[in-house]
């Protein structure tokens, strides 16, 4: 596996994401406000829409070596956006273009990097990236406390992963020391 600085298009690339989302997010908010307002002036409140049995929410944890970790799921590719197909169809994620980031949690299993997403009811769908299926990590600093990963597999495919600085840090060295708890694994 490697590991290295993101070249110049895949930076580019983050920074047009992630102008998109911050732009969408916005537009949202004003829409829920709007929404809401009408709700109000209209004498109803809008029904919540729950399309799954169990939503409950999947929260990242400390003690358990979970990160808050988006997925950009427009720029993944092969397998890895071949079975978010459930979440690209739905129209919200069509109106947001190519800013749309799952919000979802990563940590290091057994054998490789997990990531589900963070609400059920999304449509999202979680994946293994096996550590011996990662050919390549490419890390790209996106604004003042975030990381992009590139993690690139074998069968062609790519995860876009948006992460907290420090959690790309600290994802980062546990890789490389190939010890899913967080310590050097030559270190026993």
């Amino acid at each position: 596996m490697i590991i290295e600085q993101a070249n110049n298009a895949s930076q580019a690339i983050w920074r047009r994401l992630v102008r998109w989302s911050r732009l969408t997010w916005v537009i949202r908010v004003v829409s829920g406000i709007l929404v809401g307002v009408a709700a109000l002036l209209g004498g109803g409140t809008p029904q919540a829409v729950n399309d799954a049995a169990d939503g409950e929410d999947v929260h990242p944890s400390e003690a358990l070596g979970t990160l808050r970790c988006g997925l950009a799921v427009k720029e993944s590719s092969g397998w890895v956006r071949g079975i978010q197909v459930d979440f690209t169809d739905r129209l919200a994620s069509r109106w947001q273009g190519p800013g749309v980031i799952i919000p979802g949690i990563l940590w290091i299993g057994d054998r490789g990097l997990i990531w589900m997403p963070r609400r059920r009811v999304s449509g999202a769908r979680g994946f293994e990236l096996r550590r011996d299926d990662i050919e390549r990590i490419q890390v790209s600093s996106v604004g003042v406390r975030s990381s992009g990963l590139v993690v690139t597999t074998s069968e062609h495919g790519e995860a876009w992963l948006l992460l907290h600085r420090s959690d790309a840090a600290t994802l980062l060295t546990r890789m490389d020391g190939h010890d899913p708890l967080g310590g050097r694994a030559d270190s026993a």
